[in-house]
């Protein structure tokens, strides 16, 4: 899955930076511009997912995934507060929001895999 999602994401953006982002013209960026932003996707994207099976190697699959929750709520705070400091906003608005959406994913999550097996 980490793979997978990180060479669509990269992809796409790849395809997105090639084909449609044209200024008077011509394109926005190079091609290496656009291959990097491509490779770079990748790896963050695949790195990220491929962190969240750490813990499920080393922990019983519950602390596993209590500790995944942890971890990811402690990533998208540093990613977050990290966004914020690039926009010089402040960034408790910004990461309160997206730390909320993120437990509705969770629990949205968790209910609709409960509820697959009822279903089925």
């Amino acid at each position: 899955m980490a793979i997978a999602d990180g060479l669509s994401d990269s992809m796409s953006l790849h395809i997105i930076s090639e084909e449609i982002e044209i200024e008077e013209g011509k394109a926005k960026h190079t091609p290496q511009e656009i291959w990097l932003t491509m490779f770079f996707t990748f790896l963050s994207i695949s790195g990220f997912t491929l962190s969240f099976l750490i813990p499920i190697l080393i922990f019983p699959l519950k602390t596993a995934i209590i500790f995944a929750i942890f971890w990811g709520i402690f990533l998208l705070f540093i990613l977050n507060f990290w966004i914020v400091k690039i926009k010089k906003e402040k960034p408790t608005k910004l990461i309160f929001e997206h730390i909320l959406l993120a437990l509705f994913v969770i629990l949205i999550s968790y209910w609709v895999g409960n509820k697959i097996p009822e279903i089925f």
